[in-house]
């Protein structure tokens, strides 16, 4: 296994792994979620894609399967959708789960995000798992969507990860 030997892969496999484990309850059967980290693991496993890439995709996916994707079409506030909104990049606001725009933003304590992070981030979370796979973020676009979904997700789903700070 190529996971097993690599710091970095074996670091994402665990976090996937205990966000499963943290949201699945026992003796439930969560198929989605299952298929899910077993695409990504192989995925991973193969070195289909850079593991920052799979983790997005991860991440995308699960907020979507747990009923806990962002708002991230339109101002969580005022409502104006993503493509009438000015500037380049938007602040989302944790709490809110939802983008802001420069009207409705304060714009303190929340994280930033490129127009064209949101759009791939969409992408990932509306496509099948096999087309969303096939993206490729860019050094921006992958900085701002790991450190948004690495701070969003175990917010959204309420669990503390030992792994993460690993």
């Amino acid at each position: 296994s190529t996971i097993r030997n690599d710091m970095n892969k074996t670091a994402y496999a665990s976090y996937w792994c205990e966000l499963i484990n943290n949201w699945v309850e026992e003796n439930q059967k969560e198929v989605r979620l299952f298929y899910l980290l077993k695409h990504v693991l192989n995925a991973l496993d193969r070195g289909e894609s850079t593991a920052a890439q799979i983790s997005i995709l991860f991440q995308m996916k699960l907020l979507h399967l747990t009923g806990h994707g962002p708002n991230l079409r339109q101002c969580g506030r005022c409502r104006k959708s993503l493509e009438t909104l000015k500037p380049a990049r938007l602040v989302f606001d944790i709490a809110k789960g939802a983008i802001l725009c420069d009207g409705c933003s304060p714009g303190r304590g929340r994280i930033r995000l490129s127009k064209g992070t949101l759009k791939q981030l969409i992408w990932v979370e509306s496509g099948d798992l096999k087309k969303a796979s096939r993206i490729r973020f860019g050094g921006q676009a992958l900085k701002e969507g790991l450190e948004f979904l690495e701070t969003f997700v175990p917010y959204a789903l309420g669990v503390q990860l030992q792994s993460l700070r690993f």
